[in-house]
């Protein structure tokens, strides 16, 4: 799963990261802040798909944080 990890630092211009990303992704899901301050999320994926999504990415995130032995017990 390492493999699929992308460590970003965080200080990307929106624009770039995802003009560099045309043509990645045959499914996605956008989660940020707009111009105005304003939580949008937007995709391609169904509610259910965007929430696995969401999931996975956090799961990923908290493995990263605490190694890939982290579990609850």
């Amino acid at each position: 799963m390492a493999d699929n990890v992308i460590k970003f630092p965080g200080d990307l211009d929106p624009n770039e990261v995802l003009e560099h990303s045309k043509n990645q992704f045959s499914e996605l899901l956008i989660v940020g802040w707009d111009t105005d301050g304003a939580l949008v999320v937007k995709g391609t994926v169904s509610v259910p798909e965007a929430v696995l999504l969401l999931e996975l990415g956090k799961s990923t995130f908290i493995q990263e944080i605490f190694g890939e032995d982290y579990s609850v017990h």
